[in-house]
């Protein structure tokens, strides 16, 4: 998965298939909650089979004060 700070509240995704009759869905703009995110990308094939990638993106907790004294 990837870890982005708290001051990323949304992530792009984008993606290609090798077969161009291929369908694709879950790419675009996609909001972050605080915590584990999961994006689901999906191919289907001319004949209607599917494969689904899923993608984990973990937004930090926002910062609570400085504590670098």
């Amino acid at each position: 998965g990837v870890i982005v700070e708290n001051e990323i509240s949304s992530v792009d995704i984008e993606a290609q298939t090798a077969d161009s009759g291929a369908k694709l869905t879950g790419t675009g703009s996609h909001a972050l909650k605080v915590g584990t995110n999961e994006i689901e990308v999906t191919v289907t094939s001319q004949s209607g089979e599917t494969k689904t990638y899923i993608i984990r993106v973990v937004r930090k907790e926002a910062a609570s004060g400085d504590s670098g004294n």
